[in-house]
C-alpha cells in the first residue's frame, strides 16, 4: 500500500488499456500525490482503438467504457496474449477531473507516415492518432 500524499510526480506509460476501468486509478494516483503533484499519462486514442486493424474506416465495437477490445491475429493493432479495453474520452479525462485533478496539457502526440504499408499502425496514424498524452496537476484545496 502506497501512503497517502506521498509522491510529487507520477508517470504512466500507455497500460490503461489494460484495465477496465480507471475511476479508481485516478482516485488513487490522487491520494498518493501531494497536492499540486504532476500526474502524466498516455493512453490508448479511443478512436483509434475502436478503429478495425484491417480496414482504418471500420469501427469494430460500440464506443462503451471498459469494453473488451476484439484481438487482432497476426496484426500489431492489439498487444500480443493480453487482453485490452476500450476507455471514453469522459472516462479518460472526465473521471481524472473528478478524481481531483486540473488538466494543465493535452496532445495527441503524431507517430503518422505517409508512407508506411497499408494497414500499418503508422498509415492509420496518418487519419487518426494513436495516443492522448495528458499532464495533469492534483488540485490543492
Amino acid at each position: 500500500m502506497l501512503s497517502d500524499q506521498h509522491f510529487s510526480v507520477v508517470v504512466q506509460p500507455v497500460v490503461s488499456c489494460y484495465l477496465p476501468h480507471l475511476a479508481v486509478v485516478h482516485q488513487t494516483i490522487a491520494r498518493i500525490l501531494i497536492p499540486g503533484g504532476l500526474y502524466v499519462v498516455q493512453h490508448k486514442h479511443p478512436a483509434s482503438a475502436q478503429l478495425s486493424a484491417i480496414s482504418p474506416w471500420s469501427t469494430t465495437i460500440s464506443y462503451n467504457d471498459g469494453q473488451v477490445l476484439p484481438y487482432v491475429a497476426g496484426h500489431n493493432h492489439r498487444e500480443a496474449g493480453t487482453v485490452e479495453y476500450l476507455h471514453t474520452i469522459e472516462a479518460l479525462i472526465g473521471d481524472l477531473c473528478r478524481a481531483g485533478f486540473v488538466i494543465e496539457d493535452l496532445s495527441e502526440p503524431c507517430l503518422a507516415d505517409y508512407f508506411a504499408p497499408s494497414n500499418s499502425a503508422e498509415q492509420r496514424a496518418v487519419h487518426v492518432p494513436p495516443y492522448l498524452k495528458i499532464k495533469a496537476r492534483r488540485r490543492v484545496s
